[in-house]
Order: C-alpha cells, then structure tokens, then sequence
C-alpha cells in the first residue's frame, strides 16, 4: 500500500525518474501525486479524497490493472494530459473524475473505463485500442473532435462512445475467427 499524507493539498509529492508500481491500495488523503514524464502503475485500489489531485504529463503514462471496482474516482488537476493509459481492470472499472486529454493511446484491455466527470479528450494522432473492455458514460464525456484512430483487437466487441467524435479518422477491425461480431 501507499499512503500520501502531506501537509496540505497545495503539496504534491513528485514521482522520481522512471516506473512505480503500487501493487495494493493508493490512499492519497492530503495533498497531490505528480507523475509528470514518468509511468504509474496502480494494481490494487485508489482511495483518493476531496480536493487531492493527480498531476501528468503527455509523457506521462498510466496503467490501472487489477481486478475489482476502484473506491474512488481518479481526479487530474486542469493542466494534465497523458501519453498512454491502460485500463486492464479484470472484473471491475476505473473511474476518471475530471477532464483529461490523451497524446497516446487509451487501451481498453479488460473491464470498464468510467467517464464519471469531465471530458476525455483525445488529441490529434492519438488512438483508442478495444481489446476487450468498454467506455461507460457515468456523468463526464467523451471528446473526439481531433483527428483520432479506433482500433478493435481480437474477439466480438460492442462499440461505444469511442467512434462517436467527429475527428474519427480510420477505423481498424482486427478479429480473431470468423465468428467475431462488432455490434
């Protein structure tokens, strides 16, 4: 577990150069987490309180995996963006709590991304990759007004809100035996 306390939420702890893992639950009760240019990995749960913040970076990158449904939503401060973000949550969701624009790639591998507020902006050149989860509009939106790419891997699939922005730009079917459905 990791728990983050500091003296007030106009603090934030900086990640160092390079990954973290935290492999059981995150709590951050005071204060923020600024991951800018580096890699987060969350496995277990996010606890996260009112008025704390995540801080990325469009080199940042982040990947929820796991299993289960996380505790709380996870809320950026206004100015953050992301590279790459993994939702590979077997069994569960992750939830975003606030706006968030994506440089890279959203990969949706294994359960529900929840849009619980804001807006998830996809940038010009980025992509949404379906493998075998699903966009779940819970109170926040999804904004593909820039040119962006849709990618379905591997299996049947529902489609969602991924191919409703009106910057979608090429859609990619990759399935994995004849029987595969995209709905």
């Amino acid at each position: 577990d990791m728990h983050i306390s500091l003296t007030d939420n106009t603090q934030a702890l900086t990640q160092g150069i390079g990954s973290l893992t935290v492999n059981g639950t995150m709590d951050l009760s005071v204060g923020g987490y600024d991951f800018s240019n580096n890699h987060l990995t969350l496995k277990g749960d996010l606890m996260q309180a009112a008025l704390t913040l995540f801080t990325s970076s469009a080199t940042s990158d982040l990947t929820i995996s796991g299993t289960g449904i996380m505790t709380n939503s996870m809320v950026f401060t206004t100015t953050s963006s992301i590279n790459n973000i993994e939702a590979d949550r077997a069994g569960g969701n992750f939830k975003l709590g606030s706006d968030l624009s994506v440089a890279g790639t959203v990969f949706l591998t294994n359960g529900d991304f929840k849009l619980d507020g804001g807006t998830l902006t996809m940038n010009a050149g980025s992509t949404v990759q379906v493998q075998d989860g699903n966009f779940v509009p819970n109170g926040g939106t999804f904004d593909g007004s820039a040119s962006y790419d849709v990618n379905f891997i591997g299996g049947s699939h529902n489609s969602g809100i991924e191919l409703t922005g009106t910057g979608l730009n090429n859609v990619t079917v990759g399935m994995s035996s004849a029987s595969d459905t995209l709905i």
